[in-house]
């Protein structure tokens, strides 16, 4: 049995918009330059319909990162902070 499975970045939707604007959790979400659609997420879902594909990360650089934090996880922390300063001014964007 196979089992495929989309792990998006931040989605833009209503628990998003619920988040605290000042708490970490919004401006990490953010932190990729934008908001995925749910059109985007569900698109990545159908693609995978037939594929050898497992596991998509949208966007796939930011999967590549996570995973790059696994081999060092007392030094991934900071990348947290370092998402957090750079979701900042995403935020602000109009």
């Amino acid at each position: 049995m196979r089992v495929h499975a989309v792990c998006p970045d931040g989605v833009a939707g209503d628990m998003v918009d619920a988040m605290d604007p000042a708490g970490r959790a919004k401006s990490i979400v953010h932190s990729s330059g934008r908001l995925l659609t749910a059109q985007e997420v569900a698109d990545a879902a159908l693609g995978l319909i037939g594929s050898r594909r497992v596991v998509p990360s949208l966007p796939a650089w930011r999967g590549g990162l996570t995973r790059l934090g696994q081999l060092l996880p007392s030094q991934s922390a900071g990348g947290f902070r370092l998402f957090e300063l750079v979701g900042r001014p995403v935020m602000r964007r109009p």
